[in-house]
């Protein structure tokens, strides 16, 4: 009787009542979940900025239907080369610079836009010889920057540095190796004109943000410290309410640039000096396979004029349109056939295909591992727990009225298991990137773990990781259910 009084019990006993004394242990098992969840996904992200990101950043600066040449980067295969033969050069026989025919000769291509020397070049001194000294201390910022996550991390001293835009402004829309995202006003085009940080007005005018010039504390080339004035031109995009670490390096210090105007170089004058063509000549010398090599280049002054060209290493080819960059990179290849190549579409199809297909498996065995192991520990771990209740949930799985409801109640439970895990984790990532990263060196492998791309890496795998686990978790009540009538069927 009392057996069958139990039964009868347990039968009058809704679902969901009984699967609430399932959800507080299960909550619970989601905290080691989630710092579990937030190393693995640390070491992924940190992973995939090191190897794939940077390596994607070096093209990005690349409009899609441009090409980047440099007469002193060869392909790897051929510095390889030069290399088992004893020969210590990083150009081929033919130029240590381009010509102007050469860039002619590109121009007259049928898909080709424009050909344009592109040295990259960035100068630390003003038009007058001027070097920034400002530095502002943390404490020293406006009320406004403790609001930002960024200011209990920022350095106890934020530097600002001069730095000369590396390519005409012109350009900058096929080519920019700064990476400028440009918000407001124009690129600097005027000596005493300036590009600051979209935050310098807010942290050295205390708020002041319609402020056009600025006095600035600066070196003079006599030794002298001076303030001079300076006309802001417009400013660029940072991630400031993230991170006040800096990303450009001048010397030993980190600094934010304050970007002067593009400075022209003519380096003609002296590259056909006498001293530079001896230079040149010494450093082709250091064996005697360098020196053969080197022969058609700086075996003779004349040989050596022709050599240099205008003086510039770099070309930049602006095709047509983006469709027209794989025809155009066949005919440079012709063309130019030592010579390393660098667009979007090298980045998948050039001389570092392969390094760029072999970081992006490592980044996807990295994903499937990080993944799996999640998996299994979400799964060992629910899996451990419900065994706990396995006779109960048998004996509920096997009344028909129950059993669809109760695979819609786990599907329920597992998915808000997951999204307490998910939202967990982002706080936790938050967290870390707030008080830990951003006093270390290594939070320069993680400024971007709120950007789209990592975040949408993050829902994919969290989707993923939904969709297996509930489908496991169906599965589960399928096999207990199974179970269950097996050992009445013995019972009986």
């Amino acid at each position: 009787m009392k057996l069958a009084s139990k039964a009868s019990s347990r039968q009058r006993t809704t679902v969901k009542m009984r699967l609430r004394l399932f959800i507080k242990p299960l909550l619970r098992l989601s905290l080691p979940q989630i710092l579990l969840f937030t190393t693995l996904l640390l070491v992924l992200l940190g992973i995939r900025q090191v190897t794939l990101t940077s390596f994607r950043e070096h093209f990005t600066v690349l409009a899609p239907n441009a090409i980047y040449l440099d007469a002193q980067t060869l392909k790897p295969h051929e510095q390889e080369r030069l290399n088992q033969q004893g020969i210590e050069v990083s150009t081929d026989r033919n130029r240590l610079f381009f010509a102007q025919r050469d860039y002619d000769q590109v121009r007259d291509l049928p898909l080709v836009k424009q050909a344009l020397p592109a040295e990259t070049t960035r100068y630390i001194l003003d038009a007058n010889g001027n070097e920034l000294q400002l530095s502002l201390a943390q404490n020293q910022l406006p009320p406004v920057f403790q609001r930002y996550r960024s200011f209990a991390t920022a350095p106890s001293q934020l530097n600002f540095g001069f730095q000369s835009l590396q390519v005409p402004p012109t350009q900058l829309k096929a080519y920019n190796p700064q990476n400028i995202q440009l918000i407001s006003g124009h690129y600097p085009s005027a000596a005493n004109e300036l590009l600051v940080p979209d935050f310098f007005n807010a942290a050295y005018d205390h708020g002041d943000r319609a402020a056009r010039s600025v006095q600035l504390p600066v070196l003079t080339a006599k030794g002298q410290r001076r303030m001079r004035t300076y006309q802001i031109s417009g400013t660029y995009r940072t991630d400031h309410r993230t991170s006040l670490w800096a990303e450009q390096q001048i010397g030993p210090k980190r600094v934010f640039a304050l970007y002067l105007p593009y400075h022209p170089e003519d380096p003609l004058k002296t590259l056909r000096t006498q001293a530079t063509y001896q230079n040149f000549r010494q450093s082709f010398a250091t064996n005697q396979a360098t020196k053969d090599y080197s022969q058609k280049l700086v075996g003779s002054y004349a040989a050596y004029l022709k050599s240099i060209g205008i003086g510039k290493t770099g070309m930049l080819v602006v095709t047509r349109d983006a469709a027209a960059v794989p025809k155009v990179s066949q005919q440079l290849a012709k063309l130019y056939p030592q010579y390393l190549q660098i667009s979007r579409y090298a980045q998948t199809h050039g001389e570092l295909a392969r390094t760029y297909w072999l970081l992006l498996l490592i980044v996807v065995v990295t994903t499937l591992l990080v993944m799996g192991a999640l998996l299994l520990s979400l799964i060992g771990s629910d899996r451990h727990y419900l065994r706990r209740y396995q006779a109960e949930l048998a004996s509920l799985v096997g009344l028909a009225s129950y059993r669809v409801q109760l695979k819609k109640i786990m599907t329920w439970l597992l998915v808000s298991q997951l999204t307490i895990i998910y939202l967990g984790t982002q706080g936790l990532l938050a967290l870390v990137q707030w008080q830990v990263l951003g006093r270390l060196r290594l939070s320069q492998y993680f400024t971007q773990l709120f950007t789209w791309s990592d975040q949408g890496l993050i829902a994919l795998i969290m989707l993923t990781i939904l969709i297996v686990v509930v489908c496991w978790g169906r599965s589960y009540l399928d096999r207990v259910g199974v179970s269950g009538r097996v050992d009445k069927e013995k019972t009986s």
